[in-house]
């Protein structure tokens, strides 16, 4: 008898802050960061990552610039025993309904595909805790040149996502994010939607794009 799963050519893609995992990554990953620093007396470096953080809430800087700052330092100071600790931590974040609907997209023998914004520097270590599904992964690759650093978002995103999938001889059967960042995702993948506990105007934004669908919402998700 043949496992369906052998010949099931689908793909599920996901996002991860606040899809995948209830919080934002990069703020649970600086916060470790700062902490893990301190615990190793690094003040210099601590310092560095509060003074990017700093410039980040008064607008001296973009988002993508204090990410790079946060990684570059991350880098450079951390080990891969604090990498562990981190994956193990991410993941006591997960949102149980999301990792539900995962787990019954595996069970049919879809493909689950992380695609995130969020570096992979510490990507891999939460991957590595996942062992419900074999979790696939697209995040942000880091440059030590600002100017080279891309993020995973938008555009960018699809275009990896639809690489991914062309690549692998998948067809997309699901999308699941919270976001309207993902816009370009919901309108050109195919398959069915899903809208994690989505912002006010998350939601308004994606009815507009949307307007003949029915969505159906259960436990915070919305699916059309």
């Amino acid at each position: 008898m043949v496992d369906r799963r052998e010949i099931n050519s689908g793909c599920v893609v996901t996002d991860l802050d606040g899809t995948l995992i209830r919080s934002n990554s990069l703020v649970l990953f600086t916060r470790y960061l700062l902490k893990t620093l301190l615990q190793n007396a690094k003040y210099k470096e601590a310092i560095r990552l509060l003074s990017l953080v700093l410039k980040r809430k008064i607008r001296l800087c973009s988002h993508r610039e204090m990410k790079h700052g946060i990684i570059a330092i991350a880098k450079k100071n951390l080990e891969l025993k604090d990498l562990d600790i981190f994956g193990s931590n991410l993941k006591k974040d997960i949102n149980p309904e999301v990792n539900l609907l995962l787990d019954n997209f595996h069970s049919q023998g879809l493909t689950i595909l992380l695609a995130t914004a969020a570096d992979d520097f510490y990507i891999p270590s939460f991957i590595s805790k996942i062992k419900d599904y074999n979790l696939q992964y697209i995040a942000t690759k880091f440059s030590p040149n600002l100017q080279d650093y891309k993020e995973t978002k938008g555009d960018s995103k699809l275009k990896r996502v639809k690489d991914f999938i062309n690549k692998n001889n998948l067809t997309c059967k699901a999308l699941i994010s919270d976001h309207y960042d993902d816009l370009s995702l919901f309108i050109n993948l195919p398959g069915q939607k899903f809208l994690v506990n989505p912002s006010d105007k998350t939601l308004q934004k994606i009815r507009s794009e949307f307007p003949d669908a029915t969505f159906h919402q259960q436990n915070g998700i919305y699916q059309w």
